[in-house]
């Protein structure tokens, strides 16, 4: 392996799985190895890794929203160390190509983490304050001592 592949691995494994998977299916016409099948494999490797990140960002967004919109006070102390967890393990994962991704999909994970809100809350009062549009970016879903400040309770 190349010192370039080699650097990639060690600082991207998402764009090194997508890579290589790429690279391997150059091989098709080469009996010694299933290069199709083997590239596939490589290339969800790298996929899964993505899924992970993806749901720690929508888990991040879904406490972000109950801290701010729920109206409940018990609960906080808890949600913002389970986000300091997600926080966490995200850091570990995040690569640059899959930093990219998300930027993309971010308002996707947004309507995401919303669903998994109000499913969690089943609430109507606090599925009524939740805006349109993503009031967050991932930089403060990535910074660890961002939380959103809770709003006063409608009712």
């Amino acid at each position: 392996m190349s010192d370039v592949q080699t650097d990639l691995y060690d600082i991207d494994y998402y764009a090194w799985t997508q890579d290589q998977a790429a690279r391997l299916r150059t091989l098709a016409g080469d009996n010694r190895i299933d290069a199709a099948h083997l590239a596939e494999e490589i290339e969800d490797l790298g996929k899964s890794e993505l899924h992970a990140v993806e749901s720690y960002v929508e888990r991040v967004l879904e406490h972000f929203l109950k801290i701010e919109f729920s109206g409940m006070a018990d609960p906080q102390k808890g949600w913002r160390r389970e986000i300091t967890g997600f926080r966490m393990r995200l850091r570990k994962r995040l690569t640059a190509s899959m930093r990219r991704w998300i930027r993309d999909e971010f308002e996707d994970a947004y309507w995401q983490a919303c669903r998994k809100a109000i499913k969690s809350l089943n609430n109507s009062t606090f599925e009524d304050r939740l805006p349109p549009d993503c009031p967050y970016t991932l930089d403060q879903v990535l910074d660890p001592d961002w939380f959103p400040e809770p709003r006063p309770s409608d009712s």
